[in-house]
């Protein structure tokens, strides 16, 4: 999901987090680093199904291969992951950082 659901909320999902961006050009071209986060949240009593999601969601993405509109993937790879409870509701959150690299053309 681009963000939380609307309705009925599934047990277990999967939700694009923030991005950050910044310029990488080098002496080769144009270019841009791109941190973002994925979430894994699930109203599951423990955290196993989520690492088990969120394994699965950090393997398809570094070593996925992406056609993107525009530029082409020069690195993707995994940098952090913090899990905590969301108090408010019971929620388990995994919240995962990546950062990519695009180099244009």
């Amino acid at each position: 999901f681009d963000a939380a659901p609307a309705g009925e909320v599934p047990v277990l999902y999967v939700q694009l987090g923030s991005e950050a961006v910044r310029d990488a050009s080098d002496g080769t071209g144009g270019g841009a680093e791109h941190r973002f986060t994925v979430l894994v949240v699930t109203h599951h009593a423990g955290f196993a199904p989520a690492k088990q999601v969120a394994a699965a969601v950090s393997d398809a993405l570094v070593g996925g291969r992406f056609a993107l509109s525009r530029g082409r993937l020069v690195s993707l790879r995994f940098e952090r992951a913090v899990a905590r409870q969301v108090a408010a509701d019971a929620r388990r959150q995994i919240e995962m950082r990546f950062r990519a690299r695009v180099q244009d053309g």
